[in-house]
């Protein structure tokens, strides 16, 4: 018998493509929910623990409902050996958890949430009352 030894197949220039588009969208990985936001945090690899993760997001009296882990690099550079977790919680507004992640020691690159947040919404109404009393 002779050894064989098996290669990855090539890709088409366009599935790499895909591919390297899918990894940098969040979205793919998380269902659709209506009250929940995304957050992306950094952290060294000896640093992450799912587990303090969680502690820190539940002191906010608040779940986790997705935890990815990716192994990019971290989006400024600053650490070679640093992971990507991307987080979905159960809140529309992710500040509180914001806050104690950071009081964790995880460092907060991005939120984002499908709805807006109750500030938001408060400042929007001020904005449309403002203008209709200014149509007056």
């Amino acid at each position: 018998m002779t050894p064989r030894t098996l290669s990855a197949p090539s890709l088409p220039a366009s599935a790499s493509r895909r591919r390297c588009d899918m990894r940098r969208s969040p979205a793919r990985l998380f269902p659709a929910d209506d009250d929940s936001s995304e957050l992306t945090l950094v952290c060294r690899r000896s640093d992450y623990s799912a587990s303090m993760i969680a502690r820190a997001t539940e002191d906010c009296d608040t779940h986790i409902l997705n935890l990815n882990v990716t192994a990019d690099p971290a989006p400024d550079g600053s650490s070679p050996d640093s992971i990507v977790v991307e987080l979905r919680i159960g809140r529309r507004d992710p500040s509180a958890v914001v806050r104690s992640l950071t009081r964790y020691g995880y460092d907060v690159v991005s939120t984002g949430s499908s709805r807006p947040t109750e500030l938001e919404e408060r400042a929007a109404d001020r904005l449309r009352e403002l203008m209709r009393r200014l149509e007056v």
